[in-house]
C-alpha cells in the first residue's frame, strides 16, 4: 500500500515548471540531431543551426526561470540539482569539466529522491528522463551516431557541428 499525499500538500512552482524544461531539453536534443553528421557546405543547414540555437537559448531560459522559483519541498532541490548539472554541462567550454559533469550523471543514484512514496517516483521518473537526455545531449557532441554501447558509454567518434561547438 502507497502513502497518501498529505492533506496540506502542493506541488511546488518547481515541480509544476519542470515539465516545461524537460521538453525544452527534447526539442534541443532534436535540433542538435538535425545538425549530427553534417560536414558539408549547404545553406539549408544554417537554418538547422539558428533551430539548435533558439531551442539553446530556450532551455537556458527555462534554467534562469526553475533557479529564480522558491524552493519549498525536498524535492525542489533534487529537481534543481538536475537543472544546475545542465546549465554546467550546455555553459562549460572545459573538456576536463563536461566529462566530470557526465560521471556524476551517469552515476543517476544521487540525484534520485528517496524511493518512499508516489510522488518521489513520479519525480524520479523525470529525474532520469532528464538524465538520459542530458546523456543524449553529450552523445550528439560526441558525434555518436548510434547511441552508447554495451556498457552504456559514448562511442566517440566523428565531428559534427553541434550549437554548442559552433
Amino acid at each position: 500500500m502507497t502513502k497518501p499525499f498529505p492533506k496540506a500538500f502542493s506541488f511546488s512552482l518547481i515541480v509544476i515548471r519542470f515539465p516545461h524544461f524537460l521538453s525544452s531539453v527534447a526539442a534541443l536534443v532534436s535540433a542538435e540531431r538535425d545538425l549530427g553528421g553534417y560536414c558539408g557546405g549547404d545553406p539549408a543547414v544554417d537554418v538547422w543551426i539558428r533551430d539548435a540555437e533558439v531551442e539553446l537559448q530556450y532551455v537556458l531560459d527555462e534554467i534562469c526561470v526553475l533557479s529564480e522559483l522558491p524552493v519549498r519541498h525536498d524535492a525542489d532541490a533534487y529537481l534543481l540539482r538536475v537543472v544546475k548539472l545542465f546549465r554546467m554541462m550546455l555553459l562549460s567550454d572545459n573538456p576536463v569539466q563536461v566529462s566530470y559533469l557526465r560521471k556524476l550523471a551517469r552515476a543517476s543514484g544521487r540525484f534520485l529522491l528517496p524511493w518512499d512514496n508516489p510522488l518521489h517516483f513520479r519525480l524520479n521518473r523525470m529525474i532520469v528522463t532528464a538524465l538520459e537526455q542530458f546523456e543524449a545531449l553529450l552523445l550528439i557532441d560526441d558525434g555518436a551516431e548510434s547511441g552508447a554501447d554495451a556498457d552504456g558509454l559514448a562511442a566517440h567518434g566523428g565531428d559534427g557541428p553541434s550549437v554548442k561547438s559552433a
